[in-house]
């Protein structure tokens, strides 16, 4: 009995028995150790993340330096002077309204064109839709003038200046057509012309000179069509 005693004391050990103690304390002993040990190291974690994370305070936060409060500073400053005009600059050029202006805001420039555009209803000149309207009422045609000129042959490049009604040059258009000539002697004749100004057409004719005759004619038809 007494032996059993002594072999249970001795597997329980004492309380200054080591981790490396083949004991019951000894095994405690261990475990404390252990227990110290990876508390040390959640410790230096937890440590770690809260240098990492820093406080509410902190400032100087760039790409590669300072804790995440750091960094969230540095990114309210920057938004607070430099983003934040540029989104009050963008809401002021955006902002809604009922005013037309070729010069102001982007919703001032939108309704200026919507307001040059119109509406299918429109008429006159004041919209797009109003000037398509009139084009589209009286056609694209604005005047047609017409005329023939004869004259003698004479010579084998000669020309005539023939007055019109006032048109638009930049809107204008001349046709020529030449017909035989007609007299003692008949030729095929060429004829061609130009607009030089806004009441003024000229008309070249060629030709075959004819000797001792007078009684021969170059007879050329010509349109002058202004467009709107």
């Amino acid at each position: 009995m007494q032996s059993d005693v002594t072999e249970i004391k001795t597997d329980i050990g004492s309380p200054s028995d080591i981790s490396s103690s083949p004991t019951i304390f000894g095994k405690l002993a261990e475990i404390k150790e252990t227990l110290t040990t990876k508390f040390s190291e959640i410790i230096s974690k937890i440590t770690s993340i809260d240098s990492k994370i820093g406080t509410t305070t902190d400032t100087g936060g760039t790409s590669s330096a300072g804790g995440i409060f750091a960094k969230l500073n540095k990114l309210l400053t920057d938004w607070t002077t430099t983003r934040a005009s540029r989104i009050d600059t963008i809401y002021t050029n955006t902002n809604t309204s009922t005013t037309s202006s070729s010069t102001g805001t982007l919703c001032q420039r939108l309704n200026y064109i919507r307001a040059l555009i119109g509406a299918s209803s429109d008429s006159g000149t004041d919209t797009i839709f109003g000037l398509l309207k009139g084009l589209l009422s009286k056609g694209i045609v604005k005047s047609v003038q017409r005329g023939e000129y004869n004259t003698t042959l004479e010579s084998d490049l000669d020309y005539e200046d023939l007055t019109i009604n006032t048109i638009n040059i930049n809107k204008s258009i001349l046709l020529v057509t030449a017909s035989n000539s007609t007299g003692n002697n008949s030729y095929v004749q060429a004829a061609n012309g130009k607009i030089l100004n806004s009441n003024t057409i000229r008309i070249y004719r060629t030709g075959y000179s004819v000797v001792n005759s007078t009684n021969n004619y170059h007879n050329t038809n010509w349109q002058v069509i202004e467009f709107y």
